[in-house]
């Protein structure tokens, strides 16, 4: 068996990275023929690596924007190849040439977990947000940016991808009925962690200290103006990202960061920050949902009809729920509203797959029928 480039006492020096005896595994088929490092940002075909190296500028390789083309000409690596197109938080299989300090990404060791969506732009595909996160804080602003339906979609996102949520409830210090507000956004989270903070009073961050735990890896999440810089600022202890001046609207800070990108705390802790999510739409798996709703599937079961829309049917529990006030009808109107979002992603989902099927077929059936004319005419 060809020795491993990287011997195994270098390897522990990734440990502050997050490496673990999981991804060391995943590692052991390609030891002998890429080195491995963590991805902390990236730009289209170009990404920035940690390794013992150090910090590495890799070029994605061309062989990989090749593969991961489809039968049409148009980029698929959100889809069947999406486990090899690096995102922040992967860690990348790499050549590295010490002699001009070139490297070249040819792919990413399988994630433990990824946070997904279904991609704005492309409404079939999946965009991984990030890669082999532990943690996920759903930063909200108080004064402006409070929405009990928003964080019922977060939550189906994240525990569909095996990620602990926290519910950050930041500028506290701005509202005078945040104990109020706390309440609420408890009765709805299903025992989800929930913190209350200010960033500028410097208050609850303590608490969220303590979930920076070395070696694991924590995204936040949120809208453009929710606090998430300030909060890192002042977690790092130093004013490491610019946040730009409060908006006389609402009181809101401007939009500061522009790309995922990974940052370490002294504790050891690892945050990936996003920039705001204008809009998060569901992928198509139904796991995270069912989650979420776990109230309204239990009283499902009680209904008269096993196909119960919850609409209109006599007999209905949930309905009964909402009638006599245990059930909020604003949760069962976002129940219904992504229980059609996550269905409709799924038959479209089928459809582009079903559709990349044909053309494949359609191209082997040609080459075949080239092949067979060239025989005969031999």
């Amino acid at each position: 068996m060809p020795e491993p480039i990287i011997p195994k006492s270098d390897l522990s020096q990734l440990a502050t990275l997050g490496w673990n005896s999981e991804i060391a595994a995943g590692y052991e088929p390609y030891q002998s023929e890429f080195q491995v490092g963590r991805v902390v940002v990236v730009h289209r075909n170009l990404c920035r690596i940690l390794s013992i190296h150090g910090e590495l500028d890799a070029v994605i390789s061309r062989k990989l924007q090749t593969d991961l083309t489809d039968t049409t000409g148009k980029t698929q690596y959100h889809l069947s190849e999406i486990s090899r197109f690096p995102v922040v938080g992967d860690w990348a299989l790499f050549r590295y040439s010490q002699k001009d300090g070139k490297a070249l990404v040819h792919g990413v060791l399988p994630r433990r977990t990824k946070i997904s969506r279904n991609d704005p732009g492309r409404k079939t595909d999946e965009q991984v947000i990030a890669a082999n996160i532990d943690m996920a804080f759903l930063i909200m602003a108080l004064n402006y940016d409070y929405n009990l339906r928003r964080i019922e979609r977060y939550l189906a996102i994240l525990w569909n991808s095996d990620v602990d949520p926290v519910i950050v409830l930041n500028k506290a210090d701005l509202v005078k009925n945040s104990a109020a507000l706390l309440r609420k956004v408890r009765q709805v989270v299903s025992g989800t962690p929930v913190l209350l903070t200010s960033a500028l009073k410097n208050t609850g961050l303590e608490e969220l200290n303590k979930l920076l735990a070395p070696g694991k890896t924590c995204i936040f999440l949120g809208s453009s103006g929710v606090g998430k810089t300030t909060l890192i600022n002042t977690i790092i202890g130093e004013e490491r990202y610019a946040v730009q001046e409060i908006s006389d609207y609402r009181d809101r800070g401007k939009h500061t960061t522009s790309a995922r990108e990974m940052i370490f705390t002294e504790s050891g802790g690892i945050i990936i920050d996003t920039p705001g999510l204008r809009r998060i739409d569901l992928w198509h798996d139904q796991a995270g949902f069912e989650d979420v709703f776990a109230d309204i599937i239990e009283l499902s079961g009680s209904c008269k009809f096993r196909n119960c829309t919850h609409t209109s049917e006599p007999e209905c529990a949930v309905l009964a729920a909402v009638e006599n006030g245990r059930l909020s009808p604003k949760r069962i109107a976002n129940y219904r509203k992504l229980q059609m979002e996550l269905a409709t992603a799924g038959r479209k989902l089928k459809y582009r797959r079903d559709r990349r099927a044909r053309i494949s077929q359609q191209k082997q059936d040609r080459s075949h029928d080239r092949n067979e004319h060239h025989d005969r005419d031999q």
